[in-house]
């Protein structure tokens, strides 16, 4: 008989995941509340709105303003917003703080390890795809290749396919549907 975890989670023992999602609510709440905890938040933000044109939320009420901003804001700009937030963990006197700093770095895969979402992070907070970056690397280049105009309905089935390939769970009929009928891509 093998020995029980002790001290852990359930959820992080029991609750494994087959596939690695590309978001997670909870993932977006507890990198607020990491943000939060950090106590740099006028200066993140005004970089997510600088840097990345993100728009303020001004009906979120302070207390709920970055869990309901990082709820609203593109997966993308959340993803940046790590690499923001490394940037603005200083010290008192404007220096970077590299304890902070690397107590962030520590915190964040470990959120998105406990989450279950397909990123991990580099010593300097940069976001990087977890697993098969090959895979990415080619998907991006196909959506590259299918840019013009005369590619339109193929591209429209391509994004279609990997959208049910993506959802959790996964939809491989919808993504078979999308590859092999492609008839509907030149209707219309």
């Amino acid at each position: 008989m093998s020995e029980r975890p002790v001290g852990q989670r359930f959820s992080q023992v029991y609750l494994e995941r087959q596939d690695l999602l590309p978001d997670s609510a909870r993932m977006r709440r507890r990198l607020a509340a990491l943000y939060v905890e950090l106590d740099h938040l006028t200066a993140l933000e005004s970089l997510m709105i600088s840097e990345l044109g993100v728009a303020r939320y001004p009906n979120l009420r302070w207390g709920d303003y970055w869990a309901g901003y990082l709820e609203k804001i593109e997966l993308r700009d959340l993803l940046d917003s790590v690499t923001l937030c490394y940037s603005t963990i200083q010290d008192y006197d404007g220096r970077p703080d590299q304890r902070a700093r690397q107590e962030f770095v520590n915190s964040v895969p470990r959120i998105f390890g406990e989450e279950g979402v397909r990123y991990s992070v580099d010593d300097r907070a940069g976001v990087h795809f977890a697993l098969d970056v090959e895979f990415e690397r080619s998907r991006i280049s196909t959506v590259a290749v299918l840019g013009g105009a005369r590619y339109k309905g193929v591209r429209t089935l391509f994004y279609d396919a990997y959208t049910a390939l993506d959802g959790a769970p996964p939809d491989g009929k919808a993504a078979i549907r999308s590859s092999f009928l492609p008839s509907r891509a030149f209707s219309g």
